[in-house]
């Protein structure tokens, strides 16, 4: 329904009832709506490297994005470049600083004319930057850091786990279909056992991780995939699971910082030209 009204017109906190002329309105708003969001889950899960709804950090962003297939078209270039820095900046800064409905209005409102400036004028909707840094105490999906994190780890290509798929790489979306991506390594309820330093991407309930990595020697590559390696499966051997969790933590934290900054480019010029980092 916002993907519509945003289509139609930026002013998306009008009433739905009263939206349509008559029916062959309403038919062709939706017409134009449904091939709208068909471009926007291409570019999001193509361009924008984010393969299923569950992730998509901010749900503002796919009634604005919509509006920009409908009306310019799905964007090319540099306009499709500046469009992926604002989906990542937003994520980690917030992209709706002043609320939902404002944010909404304000994103639908700078779509128009011309792709590019359209895009430009998205970013200058962000909050400064700031001093950002991964949190990786968050992995409730219904929290935007939550999906940067998990994003994060994706970035990695994770590979199975399980006797009969071990080593093969996992579909993400079909994960995130088929439940949580998260699995816990250890029993561990201290702080950082709460969190990201103590998952893996990994269907929950195929297999005793811990176990397996203790008495297991795996392959350097399927351990890579899970921002593991001999020296955090020695820890475990050796039962320093606080070490173990520290170390990760850190590790964890530079794969996310790093994935993210790959794509939101902070401290690049958003101009036309291409970008250079600001000095």
């Amino acid at each position: 329904m916002q993907s519509l009204l945003a289509i139609r017109d930026p002013k998306v906190d009008r009433d739905f009832r009263n939206e349509f002329a008559d029916d062959d309105d309403r038919h062709q708003a939706f017409v134009r709506t449904e091939a709208a969001l068909g471009h926007v889950i291409d570019y999001l899960r193509d361009e924008a490297g984010i393969p299923h709804v569950k992730l998509v950090p901010y749900a503002l962003y796919i009634p604005v994005l919509a509006r920009f297939m409908a009306v310019l078209g799905p964007p090319q270039g540099r306009a499709a470049e500046l469009l992926r820095r604002w989906i990542w900046r937003g994520a980690v800064l917030g992209v709706a600083p002043q609320g939902n409905t404002v944010g909404l209005r304000q994103g639908a409102a700078a779509v128009h004319t011309d792709p590019l400036k359209s895009a430009q004028r998205l970013l200058e909707l962000l909050p400064p930057p700031g001093q950002w840094k991964p949190d990786i105490s968050q992995i409730p999906l219904n929290r935007a850091q939550a999906k940067v994190n998990i994003l994060g780890l994706l970035s990695l290509a994770p590979r199975h786990l399980s006797h009969d798929r071990f080593g093969e790489p996992i579909d993400a979306a079909q994960l995130l279909e088929s439940g949580g991506p998260l699995t816990p390594v250890l029993d561990d309820r201290s702080v950082l056992g709460r969190g990201l330093a103590n998952r893996l991407i990994q269907p929950p309930g195929e297999v005793d991780i811990a176990r397996l990595l203790v008495e297991k020697d795996l392959d350097e590559r399927v351990l890579a995939s899970h921002c593991l390696d001999a020296e955090l499966v020695r820890l475990l051997r050796q039962g320093r699971a606080d070490d173990f969790l520290k170390r990760r933590a850190a590790e964890v934290e530079a794969i996310i910082h790093d994935h993210v900054q790959s794509r939101a480019l902070f401290g690049f010029r958003d101009g036309p030209d291409c970008g250079r980092v600001v000095r």
